[in-house]
């Protein structure tokens, strides 16, 4: 509870900023569409890096980011609200969400704010030609050279896998020709435990969870270790399709996502067994 007293002030100054600096971004968006984008980045890349270290967020960068050209689709695996925090204080670009999310109280004011493109998921509530219309929506982004960031799960996860993507929205890289990137995330530790499925919903946002207590919950951590890494770029190809792209980005963010998780498993693992192996040999030479 006290670790809430202290960090409630900040979050609700950085939420007050965040409100402003996004109106004006916004605004002048509207007039010069660069010159807007430059203030929602400037906002997004900054509050989010305030919030990470409020919230005990504590990250590592794996690979150069620098290696993204600008007007690229960037893709990740997505398991918690935190995660757009994390990959906004590191990489600039514009957020793909559902209209779902757009509607949720609070959360969708944030989003709509930060500048997201709302996409319908939902088939009963999508129009005949919804898809293709946000399709050359994101297209048009990308040939102006804004990065689109996408979670292609079309959900977040528990962080035992990573689902497959829904394919659709890559066709907006080939419409425009634009490059591919792959980012991974990865939880290590929470509360310097290894994380696990024993403690992934502290920080795991999925299914039918409420939001608000979720976030009262993580506020009361000390700490999150978390690492992310770029693993490289999908150039497009004339002869390679949005179903392609789709594929070897699930592939390669997968097979990365497993390793580590599988390794982070193992060390815990070892860690236990020496740690109850250690009184036994005692106990013996007693």
């Amino acid at each position: 509870m006290i670790r809430i007293l202290y960090k409630l002030p900040i979050f609700v100054f950085c939420l007050i900023l965040h409100f402003i600096l996004g109106l004006i971004g916004l605004g002048v968006r509207r007039i010069h569409f660069q010159s807007g984008q430059m203030i929602l980045g400037f906002l997004l890349k900054w509050n989010s890096r305030i919030l990470l270290a409020v919230l005990g967020v504590h990250f590592q960068c794996e690979n150069d980011f620098e290696k993204i050209a600008s007007g690229s689709l960037i893709v990740s695996n997505h398991m918690s609200y935190l995660d757009m925090l994390i990959i906004v204080s590191q990489v600039k670009g514009v957020f793909v969400t559902s209209q779902d999310l757009k509607e949720t109280p609070f959360l969708g004011q944030i989003a709509e704010i930060a500048g997201c493109v709302f996409v319908e998921r939902r088939k009963d509530k999508r129009k005949a030609d919804g898809l293709n219309l946000e399709i050359e929506q994101l297209a048009s982004y990308l040939t102006k050279g804004q990065n689109i960031i996408l979670f292609p799960e079309a959900t977040s996860t528990d962080g035992q896998q990573v689902k497959d993507f829904k394919r659709p929205l890559f066709r907006s890289a080939v419409i425009a020709q634009k490059n591919t990137a792959l980012l991974c995330l990865n939880y290590k530790e929470v509360e310097g435990e290894v994380f696990s499925r024993f403690n992934a919903d502290k920080i795991c946002w999925y299914g039918s969870m409420s939001f608000f207590p979720h976030f009262l919950q993580l506020m009361q951590l000390d700490s999150i270790q978390v690492q992310l890494s770029f693993l490289g770029n999908l150039s497009f190809r004339e002869e390679k399709d949005f179903g392609d792209l789709a594929r070897i980005g699930h592939q390669t963010i997968s097979q990365y996502y497993q390793k580590t998780l599988f390794q982070a498993s193992s060390n815990d693992q070892n860690y236990l067994s020496h740690s109850t192996e250690n009184p036994i040999k005692s106990r013996g030479g007693a």
